[in-house]
């Protein structure tokens, strides 16, 4: 604040005379007095009335006035005597003759009287020179751009500056004052809009501006960040899918728990000859976008779904249908790389199964409305659903086993028994890449002008055949023979597919008679390798890493899994479980050895009598026990421990030193 004379409150006479000439009346109304004729009669007097003119009346108004003025400030004047007050941040005082007003000056500015500088309290009077001033606050503002690394988005980074104002505040008069300070805050937007334009220009900023986000960054008032310039994400295209005409995915054992067994559901992966499968969609491309420098940026590239029909399927309609070609389940096996679908016959027994009526062997799927009773054996390359109970009965399976009720004095095996069906897709897979390479051998040397011009070339596609297998393909012939062995090995099992012996005798007579083979063209040659793929196909469904056990009890019987078994109702009996994946049982486990080499979860473990209960699981995995009763036995790789007494919510783990450790 400058330097300011110290106000003496004295009388203004200039403004006191022009508030008198502002109060003049101009046209005053006539007023008048009358007294009633019975008061002056009283009186015994004559009244005369006399008219008052209009200078008389003006003349009388401004008296009263100019005693009214007088009066106010006189008395203004007697409140203000030794006093000190602020007003418009200026410091006024009016000392009177017994008392002089006292001020403290206060943290935050700097006072003078007289040219000295007041630390702390000081006596006022008319005569002092005061000066006050305050120290100069201010923050610089600034901004920048910033261009994120994808350059789909500018952001324009304000920090506001600001001057701080102080002033000293206003204060009614009083002996004493202790001066305060009043501040205000004036904020400083640093954006220019043609420096903002500059600085974009110089950016390459010019594609996705935002107007409005720049308006409302330049009348900012507070710090912010805005969005100034977005560019266009590209819309990403789409692979090539398939529209399933229903559920077709492997949920064919939809289950839900019951007190004492399992309910399968419908299944809706059940189809009938020249049912539709599915609808194949080609990929959608996508569009190209921008980035706010005007750079395109590409939409990912599609591809059309890599599919791989199995038995049972075909396609129509130019390939966009998929097409059941006999009844069964629909199977379906998708990864990264390749759809694969199937339709897998099923063998269905309506009532119960028992020893006299024989056994059932299936290369597909088997389903039995009853029971397995009375030493019933029951094969199936695929899955096997017994809605009632197992019963002194062996149940084997190349995936799945579900019984619906108890199993008791029985043996469950899927999966285990079953290694063989990858031998025979390595084999298959080998015959297959075979015929390929040859039929694209045959396209290349007919196509070759020497080879029409040569004795060969007249002998047609026989001779050419003899002569590959002998010079490029000596591997085939091998091949053939190592099928035809698996053949007989696996026949008796009924795990060979009526189709794979018929294309097995195909190869022979094309590739081991060649004087009487039926190839004609390279067509033929293209026909056995696409009907061997479908075989390939339909054998990988069964391969034994997709296994899989769910059983609701299972009473001194033997289950063996290469995939998980799952017990989900009373428990488990006096039973050896042996698992290559994960064993779950959500009842009793009492007596039996269980192994699982993914890990063990059980709701609760009995004793009885001398009978052992033991859980194992390899080295790295774990064991958990809801309800543990003393005496259970639990080993993780070499090491054992016995429980001694009744534990609860038990997680066992073997520690890198080989000790036991429950979390």
């Amino acid at each position: 604040m400058s330097g300011k004379n110290l106000s003496k409150g004295k009388k203004n006479k200039k403004e006191i005379n022009k508030g008198w000439n502002l109060s003049k009346i101009q046209n005053p109304q006539e007023k008048r007095k009358r007294k009633s004729k019975r008061f002056f009669r009283l009186l015994g007097t004559k009244l005369v009335l006399r008219k008052r003119n209009k200078e008389d009346l003006t003349i009388d108004k401004v008296h009263r006035f100019r005693t009214s003025a007088m009066e106010i400030e006189e008395k203004r004047t007697e409140v203000h005597l030794g006093k000190v007050w602020v007003k418009d941040g200026q410091i006024y005082c009016k000392e009177s003759s017994a008392h002089f007003p006292t001020i403290t000056v206060s943290e935050g500015m700097h006072l003078y009287k007289n040219g000295k500088l007041v630390k702390k309290t000081t006596v006022l009077s008319e005569k002092d020179q005061i000066r006050v001033d305050f120290p100069n606050e201010r923050k610089e503002a600034s901004w920048s751009i910033q261009l994120h690394p994808s350059k789909m988005e500018a952001i324009l980074n304000v920090e506001m500056g600001y001057q701080k104002v102080h002033q000293l505040k206003d204060q009614e008069p009083s002996a004493h004052l202790d001066l305060q300070i009043e501040t205000k805050l004036k904020m400083i937007n640093p954006l220019q809009a043609t420096h903002l334009e500059q600085r974009m220009k110089e950016l390459g900023i010019n594609t996705g501006i935002q107007p409005q986000e720049i308006q409302r960054a330049l009348n900012a008032t507070e710090s912010g960040q805005f969005i100034i310039a977005k560019g266009l994400e590209p819309i990403q295209g789409k692979d090539g899918w398939v529209e399933w005409a229903s559920e077709f995915f492997d949920s064919s054992h939809l289950r839900s728990k019951e007190e004492n067994g399992i309910q399968p559901l419908t299944s809706q992966n059940f189809v009938q000859s020249g049912q539709l499968i599915g609808t194949i969609h080609p990929p959608v491309p996508g569009k190209a976008g921008y980035s706010v420098t005007g750079e395109s940026i590409p939409a990912n590239s599609t591809k059309a779904i890599q599919l791989q029909l199995g038995k049972g399927t075909d396609l129509l309609e130019k390939g966009s249908k998929i097409v059941a070609l006999l009844p069964g389940r629909v199977s379906i096996q998708q990864s990264e790389e390749k759809l694969a679908v199937c339709v897998i016959p099923r063998y269905y027994q309506s009532g119960h199964l028992y020893n006299r009526a024989g056994q059932i062997q299936f290369y597909g799927d088997v389903e039995i409305k009853g029971d397995v009773d009375e030493k019933a054996v029951v094969e199936a390359m695929h899955d096997i659903v017994v809605h009632g109970m197992v019963n002194e009965s062996k149940i084997t399976a190349g995936n799945h086993i579900i019984v619906c009720k108890n199993v008791l004095n029985g043996r469950l095996s899927a999966g285990k028994e079953f290694t063989s069906v990858m031998e025979l897709g390595m084999i298959l897979s080998q015959v297959s890449s075979q015929l390929h390479d040859l039929a694209s051998a045959v396209v290349q040397v007919f196509q070759s002008p020497l080879f029409k011009k040569s004795d060969m070339g007249k002998m047609g596609i026989r001779s050419l055949i003899r002569l590959l297998l002998q010079k490029k393909f000596q591997q085939l012939p091998s091949l053939i023979k190592k099928l035809e062995k698996w053949i007989v090995m696996n026949e008796h099992r009924h795990m060979v597919e009526p189709e794979l012996k018929e294309i097995h005798s195909e190869l022979v007579d094309a590739f081991f008679n060649l004087e009487s083979s039926p190839l004609k063209d390279v067509a033929d040659i293209e026909s056995i390798k696409d009907r061997m793929e479908k075989i390939r196909v339909y054998y990988s469904f069964s391969e034994s890493n997709n296994a899989k056990i769910i059983i609701p009890y299972a009473l001194n019987s033997e289950i063996i899994c290469s995939g998980d078994v799952s017990i989900i109702g009373k428990g488990s009996l006096d039973t050896k479980i042996f698992s290559e994946g994960r064993v779950e049982i959500k009842g009793v486990l009492c007596g039996g050895n269980v192994y699982a080499a993914k890990g063990v979860v059980v709701e609760e473990t009995w004793i009885r009598g001398k009978e052992k209960t033991k859980i194992s699981v390899p080295l790295g995995q774990s064991i958990k026990i809801n309800h543990a009763q003393g005496g259970t036995i639990i080993q993780i790789g070499s090491q054992m421990y016995r429980l001694e007494n009744e534990k609860k919510n038990v997680h066992a783990v073997l520690s890198k030193e080989g000790t036991f450790q429950f979390l």
